[in-house]
């Protein structure tokens, strides 16, 4: 039509396909899915791993070694090959490590609880961003029906004055204004259904979760 040739905005021109969730939904398929997440869940295990192995350092080692093989043998034969085996046991008590040991283990430990901090931290992140993109696309939802709304609202007025100007009831300045109702009314459907995929886009990062085909 009038500036654009656009008569009307299709649904879904700038739509994504995406599952509605609640607040919890998102959440869960965060912890779920969300590649940040997932990494400083698995350095908490990393670290878990570092302080078990290092504990185990304070308690007695007990080793098994054995071998075997052939010798020389006895005079007067003494270029015969023996068979020959030797088998022992080894026990060490880490003692006298100057405390090495448990410093070690403490600083672990000191990672570990960081590790567990960042985690509970990114989730409350998480959940904080979680709930404003889904606050975000509610709202764009609303506003965008309520475009609608004003886009039809826009066209009988448009088509009235067309039909006034055709009566001579009306001026070309009153079309105008009624065109420019009417584009104003698209643009602002367009911004709404922009930042719907905006908040939606931002939902799918935060949760990890697929498009639907």
């Amino acid at each position: 039509n009038y500036a654009t040739g656009i008569n009307t905005v299709k649904d879904g021109t700038l739509q994504i396909a995406l599952k509605k969730y609640t607040l919890e939904e998102a959440i869960q398929l965060a912890v779920q899915h969300n590649p940040t997440y997932a990494v400083a869940k698995d350095r908490v295990e990393v670290s878990k791993s570092e302080v078990a192995i290092s504990k185990l350092n304070e308690k007695p080692i007990v080793g098994l070694k054995a071998s075997m093989g052939s010798r020389n043998g006895y005079l007067p034969a003494i270029s015969d090959p023996r068979f020959n085996y030797n088998a022992g046991i080894g026990f060490s008590f880490p003692l006298f490590n100057g405390g090495k040991t448990k410093q070690q283990i403490k600083i672990q430990e000191h990672n570990l609880s960081l590790t567990e901090t960042n985690v509970s931290s990114l989730l409350s992140e998480l959940e904080k961003d979680i709930t404003a993109a889904l606050i975000d696309i509610e709202s764009n939802e609303k506003r965008i029906k309520n475009a609608a709304t004003q886009i039809e609202q826009a066209a009988l007025a448009q088509k009235l004055s067309v039909s006034k100007l055709k009566n001579g009831t009306a001026t070309p300045l009153e079309i105008t204004s009624t065109n420019a109702d009417y584009q104003r009314a698209l643009l602002n459907q367009l911004q709404y259904q922009f930042q719907l995929c905006n908040a939606q886009l931002e939902l799918i990062k935060l949760t990890g979760i697929n498009l639907i085909d």
